[in-house]
């Protein structure tokens, strides 16, 4: 067990474990100690993390995902990673955006490629030409989520229970993307807005019609079909105030092994 210094910057969208109907969120950031980026996962759907945020939390490696950034809370005092208790989440307030937004430009890796030829799992990208878009999900079911409200059953809130999914398309410079958004905020966004905003105008929100705005992808790859990338936060911020600068990946891959 070790204790991560550690910043959240997303979460992905809840997932229900095959073998229950146990719900389940993955959290990623990045340690200001070691510029490093990690997943912990699982956690439950009320961890409820909040961008920015700095945390100290008791980790350990998982023994179910051997991806090299994949941490879980320490199991010395817990039967399960799906309850939290009051020593798991040490808060120490929000870091100066800006300045986090700085560091984390070392920490960007210049293609997708690259990440995979490094065996990573967890990568920031800086996209070019990003756009935003909405896909029809085929297995959204809206007269279940209906019954369920009769039957006091909880509505399904993970992505087969979403009208729409969030993707985008992008190049890194060395070859165009087209992937999932799998961030909860997002989805979030969606579910309390949709029916009175233009699905699109999400994407004025974040930045993407801006001329004055530049982003950061924290992308991660699939536990199982590791070149897969979804992108699990969207990052932006305003271009004069962040200058863009390279992390060499050879010691952003053997800072993550440490």
């Amino acid at each position: 067990m070790a204790d991560l210094d550690f910043v959240f910057l997303g979460q992905t969208v809840p997932t229900k474990r095959v073998k229950s109907d146990l719900v389940q969120v993955c959290a990623a950031g990045y340690s200001p100690t070691t510029h490093t980026l990690h997943r912990i996962y699982p956690l439950p759907v009320r961890f409820g993390g909040q961008r920015w945020q700095r945390y100290t939390i008791p980790v350990e490696r998982s023994t179910t995902d051997s991806r090299r950034e994949s941490l879980k809370i320490s199991s010395d005092h817990r039967r399960t990673n799906l309850e939290l208790l009051p020593s798991d989440l040490t808060p120490h307030g929000k870091v100066d955006r800006v300045k986090a937004l700085r560091d984390l430009q070392r920490m960007v890796a210049p293609s997708i490629a690259y990440l995979n030829d490094g065996k990573c799992s967890l990568g920031l990208i800086r996209p070019n030409h990003l756009r935003g878009y909405w896909q029809c999900n085929p297995e959204h079911a809206p007269l279940l989520d209906q019954a369920d409200l009769f039957s006091g059953h909880r509505r399904d809130i993970t992505k087969r229970g979403r009208e729409h999914w969030a993707r985008v398309a992008f190049d890194d410079g060395h070859q165009e993307h087209d992937m999932m958004l799998n961030a909860w905020d997002v989805y979030e966004w969606h579910r309390k807005h949709a029916s009175t905003n233009p699905l699109d105008s999400l994407w004025g929100r974040l930045g993407f019609e801006s001329d004055q705005h530049d982003h950061l992808l924290l992308i991660g790859n699939m536990h199982r079909i590791r070149n897969r990338w979804l992108v699990i936060a969207v990052l932006q911020y305003k271009r004069e105030a962040v200058a863009p600068t390279h992390y060499p990946l050879l010691d952003f891959i053997e800072g993550s092994a440490a």
